[in-house]
């Protein structure tokens, strides 16, 4: 478990807001993720109490090579949204419009090129905290 937490990233989560197309977010939240390092979009409304702890499930799954999904970013995805379905996760808890939407990402630096290379604006920061009741809910939605 040491081995894992040294390989993390320290996340970093906001509301952003942009005048580009939901398409063309994604499209550059795709071009600039890596394999473990990523950005995800996700809709406004998402529970940001689940960001951390399904984070962090992702991340251990991966290095456990029993991840459901091939990236860690779509793992991580299954697990916001208590789910399997990686199309019944995006249609529930994707973003859905520009105006507002939710941006996790694995560090500050690569948001900070999501931002400007999406030409997105911060609408409020989001803080990310770790509750034990919601880590539980989360480690348990896996179907």
């Amino acid at each position: 478990m040491h081995e894992i937490s040294k390989s993390l990233g320290r996340p970093f989560a906001t509301i952003c807001k942009s005048s580009k197309q939901i398409g063309e977010l994604v499209k550059e939240a795709k071009s600039i993720s890596g394999k473990k390092a990523f950005v995800l979009l996700l809709d406004e409304n998402t529970d940001p109490e689940r960001l951390l702890a399904s984070y962090f499930n992702a991340m251990v799954k991966e290095q456990g090579n029993i991840a459901k999904a091939q990236s860690p970013c779509i793992e991580m995805l299954l697990f916001v949204c208590g789910t399997s379905n990686i199309k019944e996760a995006i249609k529930r808890c994707g973003a859905k419009k520009s105006e507002r939407f939710l941006v996790f990402s694995t560090s500050k630096s690569l948001f900070d090129k999501f931002v400007k290379n999406a030409k997105a604006s911060i609408v409020k920061q989001v803080r990310l905290v770790l509750q034990m009741d919601k880590a539980a809910n989360v480690a348990m939605t896996e179907a």
